[in-house]
């Protein structure tokens, strides 16, 4: 629009004042059209007739009212991209911006008013709503975006609970097989000394469960068998498997020959399966069926496992790209800050699933940057106040997403807290040391050291000297002082770099 064909509204409840400020309007912008309102639903019923441009808000009226008129605008649609601009005495301005902002105003004008300055302020703020109806519109877009990946997502994590859920049933019916199981299962150390048994095993051997676990291989083999049985363990061990006929001897003193399948399970568990041949001729056959059911069985729940972990990992890489899309200048931040993160959490020697919830939030930490404006997250001079805040709420906003999401506690937790400080300073809940989780401690120095080494539209780069430099001033005030010195210790001697 042509910033000298304005269209603005004057809410006032001195009419000589109003008519001023027409006139001011009038004389530098002829083209403007001008509506005076003394009242709220005066200026409601013009807003919603003519669709202006600027609201010119005179304080000096009814500070209620004129605070008031300034939300009632705001919750209309069509009227929330429209800039209000207040004119305040000087003695009252500081207050009554306060509860201006929160109303919705963008501009002030402290009395006596400046021609020149008011003029410019009203084409900034036609400019202003330029600006408002392309991010509504961009907005929209994103939030339909987000929504339809959100969808989608919802979609992956039903399937994902049903393949847990079967995976379960899963187990639990494997578990329950192997303990009634027609046949003697048993697991055995590197020693040769039982550590589980099932009912079959412990009817076999003549014994409770409780004895046998105080008992090793050689106290089931009879006498004669005992060094074959020990080849056969050492051969086991070598191996991984064994297929061999013992006999053997149950507590009464009766012997009888078994067949036995062992496997390795690991370093220290061996699996082993026994039927009493004896008794059941064709028992070879039957016990190699057992085995490929359960390798079938194992190699599936293998198989549904990895599934899980690949559409988890697929939805955090999603989720983060949905972030990087809206801010381009701090696209990879996330993957980098997630590299680091790790890197110190393995330095710090924190277990494999601490490290494994540290990666996940951390790629996803900044998804709240979709609901900031991109002129805000892009721009390149000194952000205001009121753009500070609105920055700040990226967090809140990231915590709203991902709350609803099956993810460990701790990865919701990391994320809502990465911008916490020890000693209280951080935000949005302003937490002090006790209450801020490990994983969020280190977070907040990994964020803080890559986004001071990496380009700012605002600036260049500072580099690892004045990242190490930051954290280092702040150790144990601001920053956990453990994190600190493992992410120092990886710069300085283990030479850490970003992809």
């Amino acid at each position: 629009m042509d910033d000298r064909n304005l269209i603005i509204i004057i809410l006032g409840d001195s009419t000589s004042n109003s008519i001023s400020f027409a006139e001011i309007i009038t004389k530098a912008l002829p083209k403007s059209k001008i509506s005076i309102a003394t009242n709220t639903s005066q200026c409601i019923k013009f807003a919603k007739k003519h669709e202006p441009d600027v609201f010119l808000v005179d304080i000096s009226m009814s500070k209620v009212d004129s605070l008031e008129i300034s939300r009632i605008m705001k919750k209309e649609l069509s009227l929330q991209t429209t800039p209000m601009l207040f004119i305040t005495d000087l003695e009252e301005a500081q207050e009554l911006r306060l509860k201006a902002i929160e109303a919705g105003a963008e501009g002030f004008i402290v009395k006596p008013i400046d021609d020149a300055l008011l003029i410019t302020q009203l084409k900034a703020m036609a400019k202003i709503k330029e600006r408002n109806i392309l991010i509504s519109t961009q907005t929209e877009k994103l939030e339909a975006l987000v929504k339809h990946r959100t969808s989608e997502l919802s979609q992956e994590i039903c399937e994902r609970k049903k393949l847990e859920i079967e995976l379960k049933r899963s187990e639990d019916t494997f578990r329950t097989y192997i303990k009634k199981a027609p046949i003697g299962i048993f697991v055995v150390n590197a020693l040769g000394q039982y550590i589980e048994v099932n009912e079959m095993a412990c009817q076999m051997m003549g014994r409770t469960k409780k004895e046998i676990l105080n008992l090793s291989l050689i106290d089931y083999i009879v006498s004669d068998q005992v060094e074959k049985g020990l080849a056969g363990f050492h051969k086991l061990i070598d191996k991984g498997f064994l297929f061999e006929e013992y006999l053997v001897r149950k507590k009464d003193s009766e012997d009888y020959w078994i067949s036995l399948f062992a496997t390795k399970i690991d370093d220290n568990r061996f699996l082993a399966f026994c039927i009493d041949i004896s008794e059941r001729k064709f028992s070879a056959r039957n016990l190699e069926q057992l085995s490929e059911n359960l390798q079938v069985m194992s190699e599936e729940l293998v198989k549904k496992n990895e599934k899980l972990l690949l559409r988890l990992q697929q939805t955090i890489d999603t989720i983060s790209k949905i972030g990087e899309m809206k801010d381009a200048y701090t696209a990879g931040h996330q993957k980098r800050v997630a590299l680091l993160s790790c890197a110190i959490a393995k330095e710090m020697k924190l277990s494999n699933e601490v490290i494994y919830n540290i990666s996940i939030g951390a790629l996803i930490h900044d998804i709240g940057k979709v609901n900031i404006p991109s002129d805000i997250l892009n721009k390149p001079g000194k952000v205001s106040s009121l753009e500070y805040q609105i920055l700040q709420s990226h967090v809140e906003h990231s915590y709203e997403i991902v709350k609803e999401i099956d993810f460990p506690h701790q990865v919701i937790e990391m994320i809502y807290q990465h911008h916490e400080r020890l000693d209280g300073s951080g935000y949005p809940l302003k937490l002090t040391a006790e209450s801020i989780i490990t994983e969020s401690r280190i977070l907040a120095v990994a964020d803080v050291v890559e986004a001071m080494m990496s380009h700012r539209p605002y600036r260049q780069a500072l580099g690892v000297e004045a990242a190490i430099n930051e954290i280092t001033m702040h150790r144990g005030i601001k920053y956990d002082s453990k994190v600190v010195d493992a992410c120092i210790k990886l710069f300085r001697e283990r030479e850490f770099i970003f992809f």
